[in-house]
C-alpha cells in the first residue's frame, strides 16, 4: 500500500510539471503571437511577396543584398533594378520586369549569370564542402573521390569558391552546345522557309 501511494505521488508531481510546463509553452506562444500582431509593419508591400517568390531563392547576396527578401524589398520600393539577380537570370529579370511593369534591361547588370562553376579534377580532394552549400543539386561526388558539377544545374551563385580548402574550383565561361545556342533565324531566312512551306 505505501509502495502504491508512493508510486501515485510521483505520477501526480510528473503530471504537476507536464501540465505546467505545458501552461508555459501556451501563455508564451499567446504572447508571441500577440506581439507579432502587435507589432506588425502595417505598410508592408504585398509586392514584396510576389517578386521573393519569383526569385530563386539562392540567398547568395550577389545581387548586393543579405538575402532574396531584402532585394525583393528593394526592387518593390523602387530601389533597385530588376535585374541584378545572377542565378535567376534572364527569365528572372523578366518576370520582376512584368511585376514592376517596367521595361525588360537589355542585358543583365551583372554578366556572371553566363559563368558556371568548373572543378579541377587533379586537385579536388574529394571533401564534399562544395556539394554541401550548393543551393541547386549541381555539384556530384562522393567522399574522399572527385567532383564535378552538372553545368545545366549551375546558376553562378559562387557560395562554392569560398569553401572549397583545395581551392580548385572557378567560374568559367559555359562552352555553348546545341541545346544551349541562342539560335536565331534572320528575317530573310524565316521569309524563304515560310515560302517552302506553302508550297
Amino acid at each position: 500500500m505505501v509502495r502504491l501511494t508512493g508510486f501515485l505521488v510521483q505520477m501526480f508531481h510528473l503530471l504537476l510539471v507536464v501540465l505546467i510546463f505545458s501552461a508555459a509553452a501556451f501563455i508564451l506562444g499567446g504572447s508571441l503571437s500577440f506581439a507579432a500582431e502587435r507589432f506588425a509593419d502595417k505598410n508592408k508591400n504585398p509586392l514584396t511577396d510576389e517578386i521573393e517568390k519569383a526569385l530563386p531563392g539562392a540567398q547568395c547576396g550577389q545581387c548586393g543584398y543579405i538575402g532574396c527578401r531584402e532585394y525583393a524589398a528593394a526592387v518593390a520600393r523602387g530601389e533597385a533594378p530588376v535585374n541584378l539577380c545572377s542565378p535567376g537570370g534572364d527569365s528572372c529579370t523578366r518576370a520582376l520586369a512584368e511585376l514592376m511593369h517596367v521595361p525588360v534591361p537589355a542585358r543583365n547588370v551583372r554578366a556572371s549569370e553566363e559563368l558556371v562553376a568548373l572543378i579541377d579534377q587533379e586537385k579536388c580532394i574529394g571533401c564534399t564542402k562544395c556539394s554541401k552549400v550548393c543551393p541547386y543539386d549541381s555539384i556530384t561526388g562522393k567522399l574522399k573521390e572527385k567532383h564535378w558539377v552538372d553545368p545545366s544545374l549551375c546558376m553562378g551563385c559562387e557560395k562554392c569558391l569560398p569553401v572549397c580548402p583545395a581551392k580548385c574550383i572557378a567560374m568559367k565561361p559555359l562552352e555553348p552546345t546545341t541545346a544551349t545556342w541562342n539560335w536565331q533565324i534572320s528575317g530573310e531566312l524565316l521569309e524563304i522557309r515560310n515560302r517552302e512551306t506553302e508550297l
